[in-house]
């Protein structure tokens, strides 16, 4: 499908398509971003005793897949 097309298809001009399209991108650019931070900041170590808190123990019946 061609950029014309989809425009057309969404009732909204070439303009709105790519404004649209270069908004998210740069969007998902913003949150890679923040979450790499974010990963950066974690502590593995500490993740793993908080996990090593939880009970060895089955879901119950509701909870199960």
């Amino acid at each position: 499908m061609n950029k014309t097309s989809l425009a057309t298809d969404q009732a909204i001009s070439l303009d709105q398509l790519v404004e649209t399209a270069l908004a998210a991108q740069l969007s998902a650019w913003e949150a890679k971003q923040y979450l790499t931070n974010r990963a950066c900041r974690g502590d593995w170590n500490r993740f793993q005793a908080i996990l090593d808190k939880v009970p060895d123990i089955k879901p119950a019946e509701e909870d199960r897949l």
